[in-house]
Order: C-alpha cells, then sequence, then structure tokens
C-alpha cells in the first residue's frame, strides 16, 4: 500500500486553513498529536509544583488539590490514548489487558469517547445554537489545526527530551497517511454530507478533496484513469460554486 510520509512542520511556511490541514493527516496521526498535546500539558502542570519557593505561604491543602487536578488530567490523557490505540488499530481486549479490565468492561467505558472523537473528525464545529450563527469547536484543537500544533510540539520536545538533534522529533514519526486511510476519511466526509444534505461551498469542498486524491493516486501508481477523475471531480466542485453563485445573487 502505497503511503505519504508523515506532514512535518516547517517554521518558515504559513500554516493552511484548517478544513485543509488536517485532511493531510491520519485519523492515528491526528490522535497522536493530541495525545502528545496532553501529556505535554499535563508534564507542565506537574512542572509547575516541583520549586518550593513559596510552600510558606501555600495555604492548607493547596498541594492535594493541584495533585488533583493533575489526577484529572491524567485521566484526560488517558482517554487520548484509548483513542489514539483505536485510530492503530488496537483491540479493545489488548486495551483492556493494559488497564486491567475485561473487553466489555474497556469498550463501555471508553468508547463513547471514541465515537464523539470520530463524529468530530467528519463535523469539528458544533451546530449553532438558536439565534446565533455561531459554532463552537468540537475537534480537538491538536487535530483542528495539526500543523501549527506540530510545530509547537516538536519545539517543545526539543527542549523537553533528549531528542534535541532531531529536528522534528513529533511530526517526523507521526502514523502515515495511506491511500486507503485518505479514501476512508473521504467516504466518511461524502457520508456525512449525504446525511445532513449539505450544499453549497461545504459539498465542493468534498469534490476538491477527492480530486486531490485521485491526483496522488494518480501521481504514485501512475493511472491515467485516476487523473481523468480528478479532473471531472475538479471540474464538478466549479460547477457546484457557480450554482451556488448564481442562486446567491440578488
Amino acid at each position: 500500500m502505497t503511503e505519504r510520509t508523515a506532514t512535518t512542520a516547517d517554521d518558515a511556511a504559513p500554516d493552511p486553513p484548517p478544513d485543509d490541514d488536517r485532511h493531510r493527516y491520519s485519523y492515528a496521526a491526528l490522535a497522536r498529536l493530541a495525545l502528545c498535546w496532553e501529556l505535554a500539558e499535563l508534564a507542565e502542570g506537574a512542572a509547575a509544583a516541583v520549586p518550593t519557593h513559596f510552600d510558606h505561604a501555600t495555604p492548607a491543602g493547596e498541594l492535594v488539590e493541584f495533585a488533583d487536578r493533575l489526577v484529572a488530567q491524567a485521566q484526560t490523557v488517558r482517554d487520548q490514548a484509548v483513542i489514539y490505540e483505536r485510530e492503530r488499530g488496537t483491540s479493545w481486549e489488548d486495551i483492556g489487558a493494559a488497564v486491567n479490565r475485561t473487553k466489555q468492561a474497556t469498550h463501555e467505558r471508553y468508547k463513547p469517547a471514541v465515537d464523539e472523537w470520530r463524529a468530530a473528525l467528519v463535523e469539528p464545529l458544533r451546530p449553532a445554537r438558536p439565534g446565533t450563527t455561531l459554532r463552537s469547536q468540537r475537534l480537538h484543537d491538536a487535530a483542528y489545526s495539526p500543523t501549527a500544533t506540530g510545530r509547537r510540539l516538536d519545539a517543545w520536545a526539543r527542549r523537553h527530551t533528549r531528542h534535541t538533534d532531531d529536528d522534528h522529533p513529533v511530526t517526523g514519526h507521526l502514523p502515515p497517511l495511506t491511500v486507503l486511510h485518505e479514501s476512508s476519511a473521504l467516504l466518511d466526509a461524502f457520508a456525512h454530507a449525504r446525511k445532513h444534505d449539505l450544499q453549497g461551498e461545504e459539498r465542493a469542498r468534498l469534490y476538491d478533496r477527492r480530486a486531490r486524491l485521485y491526483d496522488r493516486i494518480a501521481t504514485e501508481q501512475n493511472d491515467p484513469e485516476a487523473a481523468e477523475a480528478a479532473a471531472a471531480a475538479r471540474a464538478y466542485a466549479a460547477e457546484i460554486r457557480r450554482t451556488t453563485d448564481q442562486e446567491n445573487r440578488p
């Protein structure tokens, strides 16, 4: 199976728009970036309590409260670790063995988080509240803007770990985006579009993605039929935009 090398964060390049950015990464890579982010947050949070400079002025019980917050953060890390394991193909049975739970108990405990993660990958914004047009972000920040997140995590890892000689200690070793993974993600997106009757620009962007996928197949597999399919998808996206523009004219 042809694989696309994991995207690395170029410090000099501008960040791509989120709608294009996350589609350059496999679901497993996005989950790993989210896990890396949570791990870094936990590490920095824990490190904040290492100095003893202000212990003399610390109210009674404050460090216990601090530790309790770290436990809550660690539970978030564990949830995200389970999500990553599922995205890389780990079975519920193996995950259960790692946390000393049965397969059924593990499935019941973590499946809602996995389901919400996968739903957010397809629809990263929550519906607007009645009477407003504002939509809050549903998808984890690291997965929503993976290139910018990866750049920050690469810098963090170089500062805080032994990987000082690796320019991309995080983004350089992410699970690659295979043609199969890219195709599966696009099928998910089209299924979502049909279910919610998406039209206009949202639908046009799906055909842009289809064109890019066929372009990739045409290049990597020297497939002229894929090149024709890419051109057809691109033309259809343009037609959707023309029709939408005409319908929106006063």
